[in-house]
């Protein structure tokens, strides 16, 4: 194999490994994020709890399919009322209660 064959294959290698780490999902410690795809994909909108109760974005209402927690926070549903508690370090790539979240607080 000659140089620029070795070149050729580092950088293929290396970009692969980069597109690989791109799926794998993050969140900042200290929030809660959400993805309206299963899996962790689709657009992405992330919680605080210095941002106090919210309403989830319009894109997000009913509409959650995965989040990864990296604080605690409780999920509400207002109509019938429900909640769901989430603790720092939770994570579902296929999340139920998406289907009917409304917002977000720090306690339920």
């Amino acid at each position: 194999m000659n140089f620029k064959s070795i070149i050729i294959v580092l950088t293929v290698v290396f970009f692969a490994y980069s597109l690989a780490d791109d799926q794998n999902p993050s969140c900042q410690n200290g929030f809660i994020c959400f993805w309206v795809g299963q899996n962790y994909t689709g657009d992405q909108w992330r919680w605080t709890p210095r941002m106090n109760y919210r309403d989830v974005p319009r894109q997000f209402h009913n509409n959650v399919g995965s989040y990864m927690a990296k604080t605690n926070a409780c999920f509400k549903n207002w109509i019938p009322y429900l909640t769901f508690e989430c603790n720092d370090g939770d994570s579902s790539d296929s999340f139920t209660f998406g289907k009917v979240i409304d917002g977000v607080s720090q306690e339920c």
